[in-house]
């Protein structure tokens, strides 16, 4: 073949596979295809926070009972404890609710009804209020509720021994002061003893009379003072009468006393609903005579000042347990008043101070279902609230603290010490105080109790020792804090 022809044909060729050896490259091997781009994984879901059952504290109250009006104050002062608790996160970071039943007069078929349903509503602790026979000891006791910590007042001595006879039994109970065995004594030593010598005050007679109703509270008290009168060479008890508990008409014993002659210098008047003490004042006022009046503690209800309004100014009274003249009672007291259009009293304050310190033991055990050690921290804790020192409760001296029975001679409670009740208040400035009250009106307040004796009110001394300050300013400091003769004195 000519070499022109040869080229001819292999140069075509040549430039063919040159410009091919690219390509079967590529034929022989694919592109790797990129990858997709991984899905990001969708953020796990954080699982919602584990939601605690709430803690319930039941209210057995009796709201449609003779002490409806209690019932109400001591509502009032556990709802202010709940929300103060809640503020702080609750207790050990649940909320605290509460649960309500209406016991009436406390019959045992009701009291029944309130156990069971505060057993099924699953209730930490239950606040009783006022302890009136054994039924309530028996129906509310470990044994028949498994130890859940019930609160309240005991009302008379003998019901306070049979709490010591019994505390075994009834352990998760706890009362907080000391009612009847201190009223006689302090009624005594108040109106005999303490007005003349303070208030340089004379009565037209050193007479006295008796009138109380047949609840066993009130007998307790009747019968104490009477005791202590008999003993007393200068004076002398020249009526006593007792009516049903719940009468509202007292004409029949008002005629007695006013045809006694000389006058009595003293009526005291022992029932403990706001009704029926708000009936005798208005009725003894329609045609008064010239005896000091003292009721015990309807003076605290709202509903017996609401009642007897101005014309009550200068019915003496008496009240346990009284508040302590702290910046943090004042500022307590006026939210109370701005909540519910009344005057803090003693209920409340005590029942909101119970409940508090009942949350902090609680706190301390860790487990509000360990009553019986929930117990035990109250009865040896330091707290400190409005209505007790800062060295802790004020317990019923014959049935708690150091759980032994203490059965001190009447006499000895004339003035109250310390050394009286063993271990009953481990602040002495405390414990057992006298307190005698007597009725004022203001425009601000209307009528309302004020102050005259209080055994044992803190110092200046021990206000700055304990509190770095001094007394906080009283509410009603403007009407003054003393004795004034009765404006119905003819």
């Amino acid at each position: 073949m000519k070499k022109g022809r040869f080229l001819k044909f292999v140069i075509p060729i040549v430039l063919v596979v040159a410009l091919c050896i690219p390509l079967m490259g590529c034929w022989g091997k694919a592109p790797a295809e990129e990858a997709p781009p991984e899905e990001e994984a969708p953020p796990e879901e954080e699982a919602p926070p584990e939601v605690l059952e709430p803690i319930k504290i039941g209210l057995v109250l009796p709201y449609s009972g003779l002490y409806g009006t209690s019932a109400y104050e001591a509502e009032h002062g556990i709802i202010l404890a709940i929300e103060d608790l809640n503020a702080k996160g609750g207790i050990l970071g649940r909320e605290v609710e509460i649960e309500k039943f209406d016991v009436g007069n406390w019959a045992p078929a009701d009291l029944i009804a309130a156990r069971d349903h505060m057993m099924a509503e699953g209730v930490d602790g239950v606040e009783l209020l006022f302890y009136g026979d054994s039924a309530m000891l028996e129906i509310f006791g470990a044994a028949n509720t498994g130890g859940i910590p019930a609160l309240g007042y005991h009302t008379s001595e003998p019901f306070a021994e049979l709490i010591a006879r019994d505390e075994f039994e009834d352990w998760n109970h706890l009362n907080f002061d000391d009612t009847t065995r201190l009223y006689a004594p302090h009624a005594y030593a108040c109106y005999t003893k303490l007005i003349p010598e303070m208030y340089d005050y004379d009565y037209p007679s050193k007479t006295i009379a008796v009138l109380n109703s047949d609840l066993a509270y009130s007998i307790d008290i009747a019968e104490r003072l009477m005791a202590l009168v008999a003993e007393d060479p200068e004076w002398e008890v020249v009526y006593h009468g007792e009516f049903p508990f719940g009468t509202t008409d007292f004409s029949t014993q008002l005629a007695e006393i006013r045809a006694l002659d000389p006058e009595p210098g003293l009526i005291k008047f022992i029932e403990v609903s706001s009704a029926g003490s708000a009936a005798f004042v208005m009725q003894f006022l329609t045609d008064p005579i010239n005896s000091l009046v003292g009721i015990q503690i309807a003076l605290a209800y709202s509903a017996y000042h609401e009642a007897v309004g101005e014309a009550g100014e200068g019915i003496l009274g008496q009240s346990l347990p009284v508040a302590n003249p702290t910046r943090e009672f004042a500022a307590y007291e006026q939210r109370y008043f701005d909540r519910w259009g009344e005057l803090s009293n003693d209920t409340g304050s005590a029942v909101y101070d119970r409940w508090t310190g009942w949350a902090e033991a609680v706190e301390t055990v860790g487990d509000v279902k360990a009553y019986h050690e929930i117990i035990d921290e109250m009865v040896a804790m330091h707290y400190k609230g409005y209505t007790f020192g800062p060295d802790g409760w004020n317990l019923c001296p014959i049935c708690q603290n150091d759980r032994t029975e203490v059965n001190p001679v009447i006499q000895d409670l004339v003035l109250p010490q310390p050394e009286c009740h063993p271990g009953v208040a481990k602040g002495p400035t405390y414990g057992n105080n006298i307190q005698l009250y007597q009725a004022r009106f203001t425009q601000v307040y209307g009528s309302y109790p004020v102050p005259l004796l209080i055994q044992g009110y803190p110092t200046e001394d021990y206000m700055l020792e304990h509190y770095g300050y001094l007394p906080a300013t009283p509410a009603l400091a403007e009407v003054g804090w003393e004795f004034e003769v009765p404006p119905y004195f003819k």
